[in-house]
């Protein structure tokens, strides 16, 4: 889908863009073939195995303390069941929250993935814009995400359409 909308950019750019220069980067290719996002990979490859050992001992521990917890239930006295209800949400909590902390949004994965990735992506950015000057490029576009990955500071015409919408609201903003 993206491909057939890059080649309908492509193709209706002349016309529109006469003396454009535009070229294209594939993300994809650079990062498979750009042996820093290999060597970051790997390396978070490995810290989350270790967590995700982790979350295993976790999980091992708040199933051995459910099943513990089923077979001697009903001979417990009131008290000791409760406590042992207590210990089994506790843990579940812990592994929870953990999980949380680790594997969810904005967690130690995501966390230490943007730490390993923005300086290669800084280097790759800077390249990418150091090709466009160098080659005289004034557009240069990803086709994985279908977005600009360079683009001439002339031909940036967000504060046009933000005077026109602006006038349109009657100077209100």
């Amino acid at each position: 889908m993206k491909k057939w909308f890059l080649l309908a950019v492509f193709s209706l750019l002349p016309v529109f863009c006469f003396a454009q220069k535009i070229g294209y980067v594939d993300s994809d290719r650079l990062r498979n073939e750009y042996k820093p996002f290999s060597e970051a990979k790997t390396q978070l490859d490995n810290e989350v195995k270790e967590w995700q050992s982790r979350a295993d001992s976790l999980s091992r521990n708040l199933k051995t303390l459910e099943d513990s917890l089923a077979r001697v239930a009903l001979i417990l006295s009131p008290d000791k069941r409760k406590e042992r209800e207590e210990g089994v949400a506790k843990a579940k909590r812990e592994y929870q929250q953990y999980l949380a902390e680790t594997f969810g949004v904005s967690g130690k994965v995501e966390r230490r993935n943007s730490e390993l990735s923005k300086p290669i992506l800084d280097r790759v950015n800077a390249a990418i814009a150091e090709v466009a000057l160098e080659s005289n490029y004034d557009l240069i576009l990803d086709t994985v995400t279908g977005s600009v990955a360079y683009g001439r500071k002339n031909l940036d015409l967000t504060d046009k359409v933000l005077e026109k919408l602006n006038a349109a609201l009657g100077g209100k903003k």
